[in-house]
């Protein structure tokens, strides 16, 4: 397991106990340039996950809440020692995470596991390449963004925050709408929610259709079959 702590002493990084999450105003066009900066130098051990995904650049079907102005990145260890050198990042020994910075906006950064989660070896392998305005952009697959939505609503005591929730059913209805998606893989994804989730994804299930509003009137009904399609096997499969 990745020791954050011991790397952060080791490289002399600069230790802050409060990290400003309040950043500026983010749009398309400086988002492009942040994940362009970044995927370009640092590509091949850089992986941006988190509800930044569920949206139209990457695996979202529509803009369904406001997003965040910050953005998450898992990184190789090699790497990440690299940009505490090269780009001057800090640490907040409370969340475990190392930060910088750039046009206003934070960028966090992890390596080895994401609040308190192991992350597996397939999580690189099964990362995305996205091809944005020239940018070659690694992310998170849906599967695992997905199955870290419901753990953080398990690890937490049982409540699906209802930005999760809208997520979780942007991205399982997105191919339904979007031709240039591919199918996602309900089995795969209902392998992976449980592996990492546990059967408690379940019981929350029922909390994701309390949220379909969020889409709109004449698509309920095929977000509404897609998300029975992955329930019905996360229920199979937990029995």
């Amino acid at each position: 397991m990745t020791d954050l702590d011991k790397i952060a002493r080791n490289c002399r990084a600069c230790v802050s106990d409060t990290t400003r999450l309040h950043s500026a105003k983010l749009d398309t066009s400086t988002a492009l340039e942040i994940l362009g900066y970044f995927s370009g130098r640092y590509r091949r051990g850089l992986v941006l996950y988190g509800g930044q995904l569920a949206t139209p650049l990457f695996w979202g079907f529509k803009q369904m809440r406001k997003l965040t102005n910050d953005f998450d990145f898992v990184v190789s260890e090699p790497i990440l020692v690299e940009m505490i050198g090269s780009e001057g990042l800090s640490y907040n020994p409370e969340y475990h995470i190392f930060f910088t910075y750039l046009d206003g906006i934070i960028c966090c950064f992890t390596s080895g596991s994401i609040h308190g989660w192991d992350i597996p070896e397939d999580f690189f392998t099964m990362a995305a390449e996205f091809k944005i305005q020239g940018r070659e952009i690694s992310v998170c697959s849906r599967e695992y963004t997905v199955a870290l939505k419901f753990r953080r609503a398990v690890a937490g005591g049982g409540d699906l925050f209802g930005k999760d929730a809208i997520d979780i059913i942007n991205i399982v209805s997105a191919p339904a709408f979007r031709k240039d998606l591919p199918p996602l893989d309900f089995g795969r994804t209902a392998s992976i929610v449980l592996a990492h989730a546990g059967s408690g994804a379940v019981s929350l299930y029922s909390s994701l259709f309390e949220h379909l509003n969020h889409v709109p009137a004449p698509s309920q009904d095929t977000a509404m079959r897609e998300l029975t399609r992955l329930f019905l096997l996360l229920r199979e499969r937990a029995s």
